[in-house]
């Protein structure tokens, strides 16, 4: 019994569930959908689906997702929560990615088969052309201080390779890890000729490293915490040699003095390293985004002193590792990293939405707005804003104030796709995000943006490759409340490990000979019991 004044369960129980809106978001929810539907704060919304949603069934049911999208409960699949989706399997994108100063490159480094030195400027508005060649275009190996040298058979292999798949590669963009290595001895040449006391070649992770695998992939394909692998199995990247490798490399980089002295300290937000010095035009090569890409950090205002005056940033696909580790760390696509997913995020119908009748009757017109969502226009509208058509029956007043009778996207005949209008595309940042709202639940439709070449060139760099690795967020929803919550403790465990340990391994504080024993320590922790559990909800 509850003690004398306080509140009974049932009491504690509405309370908490007065409190509850009557949809959420899942994206940053501690709990899964199964611990948060097993505490009586989420519906089993399947009677709703299956009959206000077909436009929903059929996109799962077509794209193969009916399985991931749902969850068992007593033996029986049943819709827990609802999946927004990006695009088609045809499409992919992403908003950030690895970056450089291809101005430092041109301004500093010399072609590594010549010595001629490189030439290169903006020809028009956001086109920068150039004459730079990459050392591995040639078959070569970058070693610092000693230059280049002709790369073995399975480099020259793994190149021809590389050829045939992506014709486009004439050796102007990097490649390989060497490639990253001897970009990095440029810019700390073009650092110490400008005397940037504060500046450095590679911005890091303040951890040493990105928890979804980003670069760690490049040394043998996998990731730093439980990915799926090539078998389609289960396992905990530290205990394999990839993260290894990854780790080694970096201690050897930051020893060269190319990585960012005071990385422990200088994350910002997320994957944000050191903006700061990233904007003042102070660092080589970091982790950003598509809106610091060409001449966006320009900031000079003429000013040739300035150190972003001419500046050009372009992006960089994950490097293939060509001489790091053993044979299995070497020359394997990566696989497991953060990209934008086609499975997005999830939303959640809380017990709250029937919690009076009038909410109860409501529900069907709620689905069935839901539901909207997946259906083509409803798509393109979340994707794309809305239409000249739209605009006109509607008589938006957001729309009509900021001159958008054409609407914000059209559909282009020779594409055969919706595309943004010339006045749609000139709208980004917070407005772009309330024209287009795509921050609304549904399958966000593909629309493409008219953009330059050089936006496309820097898009199928970040996309090259793609991530099968990474354990997506529709399979840990299929684990039971007591495995979850396992999983979650665990996992709570490695990271606080890893921040505590890998800095001191990458910094030189910690040898590398005692890595092994770094390993022997996660597994006490229960790596090992939940590779095994995670491994027995495969094909579940």
């Amino acid at each position: 019994m509850a003690p004398s004044g306080a509140a009974s369960p049932a009491d504690t129980f509405a309370t908490s569930l007065s409190s509850l809106p009557d949809i959420m978001e899942l994206t940053y929810s501690a709990d899964s959908i199964n611990t948060l539907y097993e505490n009586g704060k989420a519906m089993d919304i399947t009677e709703y689906v299956e009959k206000y949603m077909p436009n929903y069934r059929g996109f799962l049911e077509k794209n193969g997702f009916y399985e991931s999208a749902t969850n068992l409960v007593n033996g029986e699949r049943r819709y827990l929560q609802l999946y927004n989706y990006y695009g088609d399997e045809d499409s992919m994108f992403s908003w950030l990615g690895y970056c450089y100063r291809r101005d430092w490159i041109v301004k500093y480094g010399k072609n590594p088969q010549t010595g001629a030195a490189f030439t290169g400027s903006y020809t028009d508005v956001d086109v920068w052309e150039d004459n730079v060649i990459f050392h591995s275009w040639y078959g070569y190996i970058y070693e610092r201080g000693a230059g280049c040298r002709e790369g073995g058979a399975e480099l020259q292999a793994f190149l021809e390779g590389y050829k045939n798949e992506y014709p486009d590669w004439q050796g102007d963009y990097p490649v390989t890890i060497s490639d990253w290595e001897w970009m990095m001895d440029i810019f700390q040449e073009a650092i110490t000729a400008q005397n940037i006391v504060d500046g450095y070649c590679m911005s890091l992770y303040n951890t040493g490293f990105v928890m979804t695998g980003n670069l760690v992939s490049s040394f043998g394909g996998g990731g730093v915490e439980w990915y799926k692998n090539e078998d389609g199995t289960i396992h905990f990247g530290t205990g394999e040699s990839t993260f290894k490798t990854y780790v080694e490399t970096m201690a050897k980089w930051y020893d060269y003095g190319w990585i960012d002295k005071s990385f422990q300290t200088h994350t910002d937000l997320f994957y944000r390293t050191d903006e700061q010095k990233v904007m003042q035009g102070k660092v080589g090569l970091w982790c950003g985004m598509d809106s610091q890409l060409h001449d966006s950090l320009n900031i000079s205002g003429g000013d040739e002193s300035h150190l972003t005056n001419g500046i050009c940033v372009l992006g960089a696909s994950y490097p293939i590792n060509d001489k790091y580790g053993e044979a299995e760390n070497q020359f394997k696509t990566p696989y497991c990293f953060y990209i934008v997913s086609r499975e997005n995020s999830q939303i959640m119908i809380t017990t709250a939405a029937k919690s009076t009748p009038e909410k109860e009757a409501a529900l069907p017109a709620l689905f069935t707005m839901l539901d909207y969502m997946y259906s083509e226009e409803g798509a393109a509208t979340k994707g794309g804003g809305f239409s000249a058509e739209q605009v006109e029956e509607t008589q938006n007043e957001l729309y009509l104030s900021l001159g958008l009778e054409e609407g914000f996207r059209e559909w282009d005949e020779e594409l055969s796709a919706w595309v943004m209008t010339e006045k749609g595309a000139s709208f980004t940042g917070n407005q772009g995000i309330v024209l287009r709202p795509t921050r609304l639940f549904g399958h966000e439709a593909l629309v493409i943006v008219k953009d330059s070449p050089m936006g496309k060139y820097n898009l199928d760099l970040w996309v090259r490759y793609q991530n099968t690795g990474r354990l997506e967020e529709s399979f840990i929803s299929q684990m039971s409340a007591k495995d979850d919550a396992e999983y979650a403790r665990v996992l709570a465990l490695v990271r606080e490990e890893y921040t505590k340990q890998v800095p001191q391994f990458i910094k030189g504080e910690r040898d590398m000979g005692e890595w092994n024993a770094f390993v022997l320590s996660l597994s006490r922790l229960g790596t090992g019991s939940v590779t095994e559990m995670l491994n027995s909800y495969i094909g579940q």
